[in-house]
């Protein structure tokens, strides 16, 4: 019954929705990308980001809860989806890094294993904050709140950076240095934070919707 639900979250969208994802994917490549690992590393979490939490927009809450499952089960094809969705994303990413190498005339270098266990980590850290405000407020508040905290936290990311330029904030600038000499170890660092707060968003949409009224 699971990979029944997670097939009902994957091809739940209207057909259109496959179309705008895939010129919306061309644009991104086509126009903000300049060769940066994290800029191939944020188009993979947001367009498996954005097919995944697109199914919510078209879903029947009240025909799904007349199924003989369980509303945990169908939370858990809900946080699977992603998973789903990421495995053929991340091989047209890929696929579209090695074209850029071998053809653009920008420095870059392939994904690896790390950028993807990167991309899923953080892919999972937006999935953590749609839901549950999506269950609470809706889908569209979903959306902007969740787009608010990503952006928020890159914004803080880039702070860090900028502090990291200034000579005066030694503690900053070892801590970054740190980082820097060790990436691999942050990277297992942040995918077992995404983790963790994962298991937290799912306890709580769980929560959240075994009490909504439908």
């Amino acid at each position: 019954m699971i990979i029944q639900l997670v097939r009902n979250e994957m091809f739940s969208q209207k057909a259109y929705i496959y179309f705008f994802s895939f010129f919306w994917f061309i644009v991104m490549t086509g126009f903000f990308t300049s060769g940066a690992p994290m800029q191939h590393i944020l188009l993979l979490i947001l367009l498996v980001g954005w097919l995944s939490s697109s199914a919510a927009y078209y879903e029947q809450p009240a025909l799904m809860n007349t199924l003989p499952v369980t509303r945990k089960k169908i939370m858990l094809a809900k946080y699977l989806t992603p998973l789903v969705w990421f495995i053929p994303a991340a091989v047209l990413v890929s696929f579209y890094v090695f074209l850029f190498v071998t053809f653009a005339p920008f420095t870059s270098r392939l994904m690896t294993g790390w950028d993807i266990l990167l991309a899923l980590a953080g892919l999972y850290l937006l999935i953590s904050f749609f839901y549950p405000l999506y269950i609470a407020f809706g889908y569209i508040p979903a959306v902007i709140l969740s787009a608010v905290i990503y952006v928020t936290i890159s914004i803080g990311v880039q702070m860090v950076i900028n502090i990291y330029h200034n000579p005066r904030m030694d503690s900053v600038d070892n801590l970054v240095e740190t980082i820097m000499a060790n990436p691999n170890a942050f990277i297992l660092l942040f995918a077992g934070i995404s983790l963790f707060v994962t298991l937290l968003s799912f306890t709580l949409a769980v929560t959240l919707y075994e009490r909504k009224d439908f």
